[in-house]
Order: C-alpha cells, then sequence, then structure tokens
C-alpha cells in the first residue's frame, strides 16, 4: 500500500490498496471522497497497485505490479 497527499492544489490523502486493485481518496481528516479503478488489463484497471506519488505539476502517478 502507498500513500500520498496533493499538497499542490488540494491537500487530499490517495491511497493506493494493492489488495483491491484501486485507489482511494480522502480528506486530511480521513473522510472518504471517492475511489476509482479495479481489476484489470484495460486503460484505468490495475493488478496491483503499491506506490504512488503526485508529480511537481500535481499529476498522480501510480505504480502497478505486474502492468507494463
Amino acid at each position: 500500500m502507498g500513500i500520498t497527499i496533493d499538497t499542490v492544489a488540494t491537500d487530499l490523502v490517495s491511497v493506493s490498496e494493492w489488495g483491491n486493485a484501486r485507489i482511494s481518496v480522502f480528506t486530511s481528516d480521513g473522510v472518504f471522497i471517492r475511489r476509482f479503478g479495479e481489476e484489470g488489463s484495460n486503460i484505468g484497471h490495475f493488478y496491483a497497485p503499491y506506490g504512488i506519488a503526485f508529480d511537481k505539476d500535481g499529476f498522480l502517478c501510480i505504480c502497478d505490479y505486474g502492468s507494463s
């Protein structure tokens, strides 16, 4: 599992969920906002997301084990 905070724009916390093949987003107080992704090999799908980070421009980057 990876955790990152968008300090550029929103202060939202994003969590990569290896076992659920998705990304969940929360406020800095822990309130659930949304989740996205599902298991699979199509666009928007994940196999096992384990690393997550925002770049300097605020784009979310996700490492997904088993994907290319």
